[in-house]
């Protein structure tokens, strides 16, 4: 059984703040348009609310004529050419916003079976996620080599929050794609024989670690342009720091803690997320910025999952508690009651009910 408690490092894009690393990425949205009432139960309207579906790229572009509220893909044949939105099949796909490009699995016995599962020891034994990336390099998948595993980040990112049944990823653009657990390319910050995971399922979804024996899912995935060395990540302004990969600016302080100019100091301040809600709002009145609480994969960002117990840089963020959950603006698309989370334990997501849980706050705005 996959365990939640153990999990796994992060790419080289979530490293320290003074490390040269991987071109600044674009984040997909989260495909959330509903928001949940003051009654618990999902409302007729986003607006005022501070809610996930308020404000993004899958309000900003809510059509889906390439990819379900603000997801932007491109269907690609075997040669990696560019297909029709109205192409019945291909065999890769393009997301515009950040880059990469994907496999699409199939269901018809081959190598891309929805169906396979894998081992994932990198090793080349048979049945191993290695030697489907080796096969997949080796006859040019698309018409391209560079094909990997994912990393964790780069999974979250095909996620939509606005599936509420099956698999919680596009089923326009990602057929056959099964309601179960695929490998991420991470290794897990204390044990070098588990790796991260992600569920993809809209009711069941979330994260965690599993010794790489176990037999799982797995889509290729690779990068449509070369790596680029950037600069420092973050700049620090006081009490905010900008991340320069996203364009966000966080609170390097949770709510409850104030910052000393070296530290954060204080209790963290908890509560249940419509108190949150509320919180940030009252934030953004008191202080004339656009302060919110960050959506889900907004909030992965801040996690370094190359270390454990707390899975953050605490040189960007410190003091903070490693047994601490957080909440997002993020709703559960298959249940109004609850609401996404994330734990700086390990650095993980998870649902949790919106009543009844108190946990902590980050605030974040976007940059001018």
């Amino acid at each position: 059984m996959i365990s939640r408690t153990s999990l796994a490092a992060c790419l080289a894009l979530l490293g320290t703040a003074a490390a040269a690393q991987t071109a600044p990425f674009a984040l997909n949205d989260t495909g959330s348009q509903r928001c949940v009432g003051r009654d618990g139960t999902w409302a007729a309207t986003c607006a005022g609310s501070g809610q996930d579906g308020a404000y993004g790229r899958d309000v900003a572009y809510p059509k889906d004529a390439d990819g379900h509220a603000g997801f932007q893909y491109v269907k690609l044949d075997d040669a990696g050419k560019p297909l029709p939105r109205s192409a019945k099949t291909w065999r890769c796909v393009a997301d515009r916003v950040t880059g990469l490009v994907w496999e699409n699995k199939t269901d018809d016995g081959g190598p891309s079976d929805k169906d396979r599962n894998y081992t994932n020891w990198g090793d080349g034994r048979p049945g191993d996620t290695s030697v489907a990336v080796q096969d997949a390099n080796t006859h040019a998948l698309c018409g391209a080599t560079g094909w990997r595993l994912p990393s964790i980040l780069e999974m979250q990112g095909l996620i939509d929050y606005g599936q509420a049944e099956g698999a919680n990823v596009d089923p326009a653009w990602f057929p056959n794609t099964r309601d179960w657990w695929y490998w991420a390319g991470t290794t897990y910050a204390t044990d070098p024989n588990a790796a991260w995971a992600v569920y993809y399922s809209a009711t069941a979804g979330g994260d965690g670690a599993a010794n790489r024996d176990f037999k799982l899912s797995a889509r290729l995935v690779r990068s449509a342009a070369g790596e680029i060395e950037a600069g420092p990540r973050y700049t620090f302004a006081g009490d905010e720091v900008t991340d320069t990969y996203t364009q966000l600016i966080w609170k390097r302080c949770a709510a409850g803690q104030s910052w000393t100019g070296s530290t954060c100091d204080g209790k963290v301040a908890i509560r249940q997320w419509p108190e949150a809600l509320v919180y940030a709002k009252r934030e953004a009145e008191r202080t004339g910025q656009a302060w919110r609480l960050p959506n889900t994969k907004e909030l992965s960002t801040t996690a370094d999952r190359t270390q454990k117990g707390p899975a953050i840089d605490l040189s960007v963020f410190p003091n903070v508690l490693a047994h601490q959950w957080y909440w997002t603006a993020t709703p559960l698309a298959s249940d109004p009651s609850y609401a996404w989370t994330m734990d700086f334990e390990g650095g993980y997501t998870q649902s949790y009910p919106g009543r009844g849980y108190d946990l902590g706050i980050r605030l974040v705005r976007n940059a001018p």
